[in-house]
């Protein structure tokens, strides 16, 4: 599963080392123009944007315009629920391509 992590705060490096560690593939970006610019052109899964900014409800009009399906997730902490939620997707997908 392909994840997009979009870090406003560009202190916390590193922070989706734990998704890694759960064999998820994370692209990390750091602007809202630069996820924009990925999200168009990468087969993503989902997107994951840490610490939500006022700009963060109209990126994700943004990123419904293009990928009207795409799972978007504002987090603030990084924790197991994320995870299986993430686990959920993948089951879901796959399920519905098979099914």
């Amino acid at each position: 599963m392909k994840v997009l992590y979009l870090n406003l705060d560009r202190d916390l490096i590193g922070a989706p080392e734990f998704l890694r560690a759960e064999s998820y593939e994370v692209i990390e970006v750091s602007s809202f123009r630069g996820a924009l610019k990925l999200i168009e052109g990468e087969g993503l899964d989902a997107v994951l944007v840490d610490n939500g900014d006022p700009e963060t409800a109209d990126f994700i009009a943004n990123v419904y315009r293009v990928r009207p399906y795409l799972p978007v997730f504002v987090v603030t902490a990084w924790g197991a629920d994320l995870v299986l939620a993430l686990r959920s997707l993948a089951t879901a997908a796959h399920t519905s391509t098979i099914g």
